[in-house]
């Protein structure tokens, strides 16, 4: 799919003095799009398109819908033709190194998180902790967040619970609300306080 040729009607009730278009797909990155005049219709072809097109739209697409936001701005879902949702899940898919990775779905409050690492005990003693994303775009986006465990005594589980302000995050980073979310922990940058381990946990979130 090396362009996508915009129907009439684009012009007539969505378009509107900008010639930008901000998409965001099950990848929930925000990707900036320019849109053209190409044979007297608009259509999307640019850099921006063909990273989207990469990512959201898996080969067996048959069908785009595009669901307005706000001016200029939408979200993407795609569509087979027995009118099944493709996923297009590429940024998690690719992803080969699953080592101390955890999934959560976002939703925009602080996040708990059921967790089996091995460094668990390790994990227990840190109160503070930096989550990092980095968009399509290059762009880096970084959260400081408190570390609270809690005991759920119906799954018998830990409970890491990551507090912070998510809603910031969240519209910083282009997530969307009830996407998945993959938490890495990279490493945990030492210091030491009065003699005492104060470290920081680093967790990749994409």
């Amino acid at each position: 799919m090396l362009e996508q040729v915009l129907p009439d009607y684009f012009e007539e009730s969505f378009k509107s003095e900008n010639d930008v278009l901000y998409l965001t797909g099950n990848d929930r990155f925000r990707y900036k799009t320019v849109v053209a005049q190409k044979e007297d219709r608009w259509a999307l072809w640019d850099l921006q398109w063909q990273a989207f097109v990469s990512a959201n739209v898996p080969e067996e697409t048959s069908y785009i819908h595009f669901v307005k936001q706000g001016q200029d701005d939408y979200y993407v879902t795609v569509y087979a033709k027995d009118g099944s949702e493709c996923a297009g899940w590429a940024h998690h898919a690719d992803h080969e190194n699953e080592d101390h990775v955890l999934y959560t779905r976002f939703t925009g409050d602080d996040l708990k998180l059921v967790y089996d690492f091995d460094e668990t005990e390790q994990l227990r003693k840190y109160t503070r902790a930096k989550l990092v994303h980095r968009n399509v775009m290059g762009n880096g986006f970084q959260m400081r967040a408190e570390i609270v465990i809690e005991h759920d005594s119906i799954k018998k589980k830990e409970l890491l619970i990551l507090k912070g302000n998510w809603h910031q995050f969240g519209k910083d980073c282009a997530f969307q609300e009830n996407s998945m979310l993959r938490f890495k922990l990279v490493r945990i940058d030492k210091r030491y306080v009065g003699g005492a381990d104060d470290g920081v946990p680093v967790f990749h979130v994409c």
